[in-house]
């Protein structure tokens, strides 16, 4: 592993999602405070996605419910974050190996590009066999179970055996978009990392903030978790 880099993860998708026909893309603070917390501890962060592009999800963006500090951060496209998001790079051109850790984030985006982004999958699965640290939060979990670990025989996920967290069924149910994920057929996040043989822990509080925190993987449950979520990902990686 080379320096102190982080590779930051946004799915690819823009597309109508919500009851109220907003769309869904990847998160907006899911993406920014991460980014943040890697800054500060000294990490220069890239940012990737399926194919090198991203949008926000219009719910992550609506200035109503954004802090002072994300609002100022969205409209200032001088900020280091617009620059380095710029820079995205497509999965396929990523280098593994200049890579310490990973961290994905959500939105229900994800669930639609993210368990077939192989090339995504290829990277996560060469960091974590070098070391580095897996780390995702609120819908961008969903892509760990089909991260294989290249150390174990057979075709053996990253999460099996391990304790985490995502958004769960009580939040999906809360938010109330069930029938929009029958409707695009997918499976909660709690099925998904069972039928992998992870331990699925759910949240006390679905929109409170939730980590775990096992072997070099680490998860959040929501926006709520995202700066707990890079705190303990900085944390596991020593």
């Amino acid at each position: 592993m080379h320096g102190k880099k982080v590779l930051l993860v946004a799915s690819s998708v823009y597309v109508p999602f919500y009851p109220d026909g907003k769309k869904t893309g990847v998160h907006f603070s899911e993406l920014l405070e991460p980014y943040k917390v890697f800054r500060e501890n000294g990490f220069a962060v890239d940012f990737t996605s399926p194919n090198g592009s991203c949008q926000f999800d219009e719910s992550s963006v609506d200035e109503s419910s954004l802090p002072e500090n994300e609002k100022k951060i969205l409209h200032d496209k001088q900020d280091e974050f617009w620059k380095d998001l710029k820079r995205m790079i497509p999965a396929a051109n990523v280098d593994p190996a200049d890579y310490c850790l990973m961290f994905v984030a959500g939105g229900h985006a994800a669930m639609f590009d993210l368990p077939t982004a192989v090339d995504l999958h290829a990277v996560a699965a060469q960091i974590y066999k070098n070391g580095g640290v897996i780390a995702a939060v609120c819908h961008g979990p969903v892509m760990l179970p089909f991260v294989q670990d290249l150390k174990s025989k057979g075709e053996v996920s990253i999460v099996k055996g391990k304790h985490v967290t995502a958004f769960s069924k009580q939040g999906e149910q809360a938010m109330g978009v069930m029938n929009q994920m029958k409707q695009h057929h997918f499976r909660t996040l709690n099925e998904v990392f069972n039928s992998a043989g992870a331990n699925f822990i759910d949240p006390p509080d679905p929109m409170g903030e939730f980590v775990q925190s096992d072997c070099r993987v680490v998860t959040g449950v929501n926006p709520a978790s995202a700066i707990a979520t890079a705190k303990t990902a900085v944390q596991a990686l020593s």
